[in-house]
């Protein structure tokens, strides 16, 4: 993916659910979005949700001019790196994903997604197709 800037020139970026993005630069890399937490696909109660985020997230991708993805330090287990995502306006991609009700604001305890909010969710998928 051309569009996408990250110190290093990243050659794709992947969206696996709302919250974790792949990117490839000189090594591959999971990246998580700084400060959400969006449905989960290993999660059954979860994944039909998590399919319409990352569609949601993929849409958006499409729709930026370029992207930065600027890293901000490593998740609990110090596995992915953790990082703000901001698309060619300067939007942000995890604020984003708050205002349209598809990730809850997160910095370490996660709220659980009630099946009210996955329900929702799934109702939105032709919004992103």
């Amino acid at each position: 993916m051309s569009n996408v800037r990250f110190g290093l020139p990243v050659q794709e970026l992947e969206v696996i659910d709302g919250d974790t993005l792949k990117a490839t630069v000189v090594l591959d890399e999971y990246i998580r979005l700084a400060g959400v937490d969006a449905p989960e696909l290993n999660n059954p109660e979860q994944r039909a949700a998590a399919k319409v985020v990352a569609l949601a997230v993929k849409k958006w991708v499409r729709d930026q001019e370029y992207i930065s993805v600027n890293p901000v330090g490593y998740d609990k287990y110090g596995h992915r790196v953790v990082c703000v995502v901001t698309g060619s306006e300067g939007s942000d991609l995890a604020n984003w994903l708050r205002v349209q009700r598809l990730a809850h604001y997160c910095h370490g305890t996660r709220q659980a997604w009630t099946p009210e909010e996955l329900e929702i969710i799934e109702q939105r998928k032709g919004e992103f197709e």
